[in-house]
This record gives structure tokens, C-alpha cells and sequence, in this order.
């Protein structure tokens, strides 16, 4: 018995199928909780003092198309039990080079392309292909002993 059950537990299939479902609980799971806050992407972070292990979830406001980097810094410290009081109660310095919270583009056409890349619109305008060369050769000018 056990050496069947350890044969469907390592078939390819069934573990594909048994992740689906439990990505499925954990996105249908109603949790009782109260609402702490909800972020400028309006993804809304709910605590449950009472609950044992992970008492403080996130619900993201991209339901079908989510992604753990959607969280911003100030909320992951608060999700990660780094501070106790969250964001928007929380007297977090705003300083000038800080830059405004943008989610992980990695894998989408948003991705960052920089002026060099074939794919960045103007690649081929900021490139001179007559004698002058993108990218000079490395020339040894003295010998070293």
C-alpha cells in the first residue's frame, strides 16, 4: 500500500494537480480578520491576533494577475512581523531619493529596456554604424613584468 501511495505522490501529474488545488484554497479561503489598511495599489492586509502562525495576509487587488513584489516596502516589513505598527499609522520618513513603490516587471512587456537593448525604441537611432564603433576593442599598451 504504501508503495502505491509513494508512486502517485511522485508522479509529475498528480503533484501539478495537487498544487492547483491548494492555490485554489488559498485564494478562496475566507479567513475572519480585520482590515488594518489598503495601499495605493488597493491591495488590501488584514490581521487575526487570535490565528496561530501567519496571523497577518495580504488580499491583492489583481485577483487573476498577482505577484508578491505588488507589496510594497513598508507593508512587507509590517506582513514580515518587522514592526508592529503598520504603514499608514506608522511615522515612516519620506526622503527625497526615495522613489514611489513599482511592482517586479520581469516577464511582461513593461520590462526595463535600457539604451542599448534591441528591443528599447530608440536603439536603433542612439546606435552610429559608420567608422565609429559601439563597443571599442581593448588594446594592451604597456607589458608588465
Amino acid at each position: 500500500m504504501s508503495k502505491l501511495l509513494a508512486s502517485i505522490a511522485n508522479n509529475p501529474s498528480f503533484q501539478k494537480f495537487w498544487t492547483k488545488i491548494q492555490l485554489y484554497r488559498m485564494m478562496n479561503e475566507v479567513r475572519p480578520g480585520t482590515l488594518v489598511g489598503v495601499d495605493a495599489a488597493g491591495n488590501k492586509y488584514f490581521e487575526d491576533p487570535e490565528q496561530l502562525g501567519r496571523s497577518r495576509w495580504v488580499e491583492y487587488a489583481k485577483k487573476r494577475d498577482w505577484n508578491a513584489s505588488q507589496v510594497s516596502s513598508d507593508w512587507h516589513a509590517w506582513m514580515h512581523y518587522m514592526t508592529d505598527t503598520p504603514p499608514p499609522k506608522a511615522d515612516t520618513p519620506q526622503h527625497s531619493f526615495m522613489k514611489p513603490h513599482e511592482e517586479n516587471h520581469t516577464g511582461t512587456a513593461n520590462i526595463f529596456k535600457n539604451s542599448g537593448h534591441y528591443l528599447h525604441p530608440n536603439c536603433w537611432e542612439n546606435r552610429q554604424y559608420n567608422d565609429e564603433r559601439v563597443v571599442q576593442a581593448w588594446h594592451k599598451t604597456a607589458n608588465r613584468k
